[in-house]
């Protein structure tokens, strides 16, 4: 913050990290803030889940849509918003399921550590960073599978164990 006449002032970054923050909708962290490999000149992303009026409230923001020049490897995007902010950008990825991409970046922060290295600067090319995303989706969308499964397997025998105490005629 800076301070102005003794009074707090909040720079645009702030502002707009603070408007996500309070927002009724779920803005997630992505990126080197999330991945770890954050330096003084690291851009602010975040993801939110598709939804039919959040490109209206994103441009009510002072958010555009990105067309090119964004390099967000990822199956899960429906599109890119940014807004411009002091010396850098807050980009926001509009997401098709943000479940599956919350899991699949704790995939990747879990098994690939040097994701992005300290500089913030990927380790991995374009296309490997895209193999990697897909790869960890896939793990994310089969272990949800799995988990839906177990828990009907697990209501199954909950009706065969309640079977067997209720008596035969």
């Amino acid at each position: 913050m800076l301070a102005k006449s003794g009074t707090a002032v909040l720079t645009d970054t702030q502002k707009v990290l603070a408007i996500l923050e309070t927002s009724d909708m779920a803005f997630y962290q992505t990126g080197s803030r999330f991945f770890g490999g954050t330096t003084s000149k690291s851009d602010y992303d975040f993801f939110v889940q598709d939804e039919p009026f959040i490109t209206t409230i994103l441009e009510g923001w002072g958010f555009y849509r990105l067309t090119h020049g964004h390099n967000y490897n990822d199956n899960q995007c429906v599109a890119v918003y940014r807004k411009e902010v002091e010396f850098t950008h807050i980009d926001i990825q509009i997401i098709r399921e943000v479940d599956v991409k919350i899991r699949a970046q704790e995939i990747l922060k879990a098994s690939c550590p040097g994701y992005v290295r300290r500089d913030g600067l990927s380790m991995f090319p374009g296309q490997d960073r895209r193999g990697l995303w897909e790869m960890a989706y896939k793990m994310a969308i089969l272990e949800r599978r799995e988990n839906a499964l177990t828990e009907r397997l697990d209501a199954i025998q909950i009706g065969i164990d309640m079977a067997k105490t209720v008596p035969l005629p």
